[in-house]
């Protein structure tokens, strides 16, 4: 015996449900689409490629995003991992050919990253939707001459359902201005006074007063809170030497 559900009200909500499903499945498998980096207007040596499908950038620099397929219309999200000292603030994205001046929008800032980070963009906002049909993306990066942002591992995926609405809990946990200003404004009578990252190592220099004994670097992320509950990441011995001067290697 075969049933065939046609119509009336289960037939309505089998039809309904199967839509549905259809609708979560092709959300949960669409794959995410790799993008090939370089530099927009040709190679230059402050424009390094590297492993992983990563560039190394010195100085300002506009990138070309070009996907390993046709992303289509949908709500694109951008995603990579980034690494920069300094971060960078000033960042802006265009779609095209052609690009043209009223398609751009700003993109969230690079913040100071000692780590390989990720960075997140929503890129198909309903106040400038990305052009119909666009191919490749221009993104600026105006970094300060003697800065460096490396990036890999960037792609497309589609947006997840409330992923970029406030988050309450971020909220709550923000410091006051004025706690990070009276932090900010203390002078310290013990400081580091520089930091060499090589390419095996980081030299970190500075002076100790007082105690001798004792004596630690704390790896403290920057979304630690002053005063949370958790003070730091990890911590690092170390001892000065008789006049209180400091060189730490790792």
């Amino acid at each position: 015996m075969r049933t065939c559900l046609t119509s009336g009200p289960l037939g309505n909500v089998f039809s309904s449900f199967a839509s549905l499903l259809i609708f979560f499945c092709e959300l949960a498998f669409a794959a995410d689409i790799p993008l090939k980096l370089e530099r927009f207007d040709g190679p230059d040596s402050s424009f390094i490629n590297s492993p992983g499908n990563g560039i190394e950038i010195h100085g300002t620099s506009v990138v070309r995003a070009i996907p390993e397929t046709i992303a289509g219309d949908g709500n694109w999200v951008l995603e990579m991992e980034y690494f920069g000292l300094g971060g960078v603030e000033s960042v802006t994205i265009n779609s095209g050919p052609p690009f043209e001046p009223q398609t751009v929008r700003p993109l969230p800032a690079f913040g100071n990253s000692e780590v390989w980070s990720p960075y997140v963009a929503r890129l198909n906002s309903q106040e400038k939707p990305m052009l119909a049909g666009w191919k490749e993306l221009r993104i600026e990066l105006p970094l300060k001459p003697d800065s460096v942002l490396q990036l890999r591992n960037a792609h497309l995926r589609l947006e997840r359902p409330g992923e970029f609405e406030p988050n309450p809990s971020l909220i709550t946990n923000s410091a006051e201005a004025s706690v990070l200003e009276d932090y900010l404004s203390k002078k310290f009578s013990s400081e580091i006074s520089s930091i060499q990252i090589g390419l095996d190592e980081i030299t970190i220099q500075g002076i100790v007063e007082g105690h001798r004994e004792n004596l630690f670097l704390a790896d403290i992320p920057i979304e630690y809170l002053v005063g949370g509950e958790k003070r730091y990441e990890s911590l690092a011995p170390f001892t000065p030497n008789a006049t209180g001067a400091i060189v730490f290697g790792t």
